[in-house]
């Protein structure tokens, strides 16, 4: 469980706050979507962030991450089954 709290928190670390506009041209706070993934967490969204942190590649994954959140949150469904 410390793992996926130090995930989550670096998660959130590593958003912009700034507006996310989705393919709908509807602006999002990046923040909302994060906290949106957050609500559906697992392990291996953790473990995922956490390679991509240790590899720098943060910001693209999240970014994906982001815009699969908002598609599925628009047809509500689970973020996670796109992944």
């Amino acid at each position: 469980m410390q793992v996926h709290d130090r995930a989550l928190q670096a998660m959130r670390q590593h958003l912009p706050d700034q507006p996310y506009l989705g393919p709908h041209g509807d602006p999002h706070s990046q923040k909302v979507l994060l906290e949106y993934c957050l609500q559906h967490p697992t392990s291996d969204l953790v473990k995922d962030f956490e390679s991509k942190v240790r590899l720098n590649e943060s910001k693209e994954w999240l970014k994906r991450v982001l815009y699969i959140a908002y598609m599925n949150s628009r047809r509500e469904e689970s973020w996670a089954t796109a992944l």
